[in-house]
């Protein structure tokens, strides 16, 4: 092998460390760039969601016909069904559902506002357990993404740490590969100017100065 083909494999083993470097720490951000959006996507709608129905609760409590309040609760809660993501998540919107309709029955009934004081109890009480639901949700994520990227970082750390020990071993030994046995070939050619040609020309490659030599 010649000594340009060590060098030239020397650069390469770099440039594939630092290549392999910089495409974790791209998979890293990238990984966790997907896992706050999914957080996001996924749970904090749903709590943005049952905030709405509970202001639609708060209307149809002030409102004896419900004109405003119930449409609202009725499209918060249609959109919700469609954000399942979350265990128990869709037997609390069934729940909810099912007490809206009740809720429904009793306002075409004409029932009192006060008659319909407890099943709007319900409904509240209903729709914070999904908000607090989700709410659990974003905060178990968000401690995950949290310990995902502790443990990325420290990752990159060591495979930082690594690539430059490595980077340090090549820097120290390129020079010496290529010095070295131009050293013993210039002290052997020194003996030989002094006429002594005792000295012998160690052969310990087959690269340049081998052939040389």
């Amino acid at each position: 092998m010649t000594l340009k083909t060590k060098i030239t494999l020397g650069f390469v083993a770099m440039l594939a460390l630092l290549l392999g470097l910089g495409g974790y720490a791209y998979y890293t951000v990238q990984r966790l760039d997907r896992s706050s959006r999914n957080v996001l996507k996924d749970n904090f709608y749903s709590v943005e969601l049952g905030q709405q129905m509970l202001r639609a609760l708060d209307r149809m409590e002030a409102d004896p016909g419900a004109t405003q309040g119930l449409p609202q609760l009725r499209q918060s809660l249609t959109r919700e069904a469609g954000n399942i993501t979350e265990v128990g998540e869709r037997e609390l919107v069934d729940s909810l559902t099912q007490s809206q309709a009740e809720f429904q029955r009793q306002l075409d009934a004409g029932a009192p506002a006060a008659g319909r004081a407890p099943i709007l109890a319900v409904l509240r009480g209903q729709t914070y357990r999904m908000v607090a639901l989700n709410t659990a949700a974003l905060t178990r994520k968000n401690e995950q993404a949290n310990r995902n990227a502790t443990q990325a970082n420290q990752y990159l750390t060591l495979f930082a740490g690594l690539s430059l020990l490595l980077g340090l071993m090549f820097v120290l030994s390129v020079p010496e590969a290529a010095v070295g046995p131009l050293r013993k070939l210039t002290d052997s050619l020194e003996h030989a100017t002094q006429q002594d040609f005792t000295a012998t020309i160690p052969v310990e490659s087959k690269d340049e100065y081998g052939r040389v030599a």
